[in-house]
C-alpha cells in the first residue's frame, strides 16, 4: 500500500510541501534522473539536501 503525503513527511522528517513538491514534478526529477543531468543545454536542477526522501519517493512511485 501506498503511503501518504503526510506519513512520508514524518518518516523523513520534512514538511508536506516538499514531498507534494517532489511527487508534482515527478516527470521533470525522473528525466533529470535518467539523463545523470549531463545532457547538453540542460536547465539545472538543483539537487536535494534530502538524498535519502528522493530515493524513497522515486522507490515508492516504482511500486
Amino acid at each position: 500500500m501506498a503511503k501518504k503525503t503526510k506519513d512520508l513527511a514524518n518518516e523523513y522528517d520534512v514538511n508536506p510541501s516538499t514531498i507534494s513538491t517532489i511527487l508534482s514534478q515527478n516527470d521533470k526529477i525522473l528525466e533529470a534522473y535518467e539523463s545523470n543531468l549531463i545532457r547538453p543545454g540542460r536547465i539545472k536542477i538543483k539537487l536535494s539536501d534530502y538524498p535519502d526522501v528522493d530515493k524513497a519517493v522515486l522507490d515508492w512511485f516504482d511500486e
